[in-house]
């Protein structure tokens, strides 16, 4: 079944819910239909799936690992705090 109710009232003009699912990414739009238009919607979507596409062939082609703040138990360091913390 659907997630949200299509009668519920949005809390915001665009929502955008992602979920993994059996190792697939699946995203739903749900927007005020009185602010976009339908091709509005379809235009972020592509620009959405292009941006993800190009992540993920960012990542895939990185030997090894990266971390990042939030993989370390002090989390309020910025990334180039990080950064600066690995060249020393």
């Amino acid at each position: 079944g659907q997630a949200v109710s299509p009668r519920m009232r949005l809390a915001h003009e665009l929502d955008i819910l992602s979920l993994v699912e059996n190792r697939t990414l699946r995203v739903h739009f749900s927007y005020n239909r009185l602010r976009y238009s339908q091709q509005d919607i379809e235009q972020l979507t592509e620009c959405y799936r292009q941006s993800i596409g190009q992540l993920l062939d960012f990542c895939l082609a990185r030997d090894g690992g990266e971390l990042t703040p939030s993989d370390l138990t002090y989390q309020d360091l910025s990334i180039d705090e990080l950064d600066l913390l690995f060249d020393e």
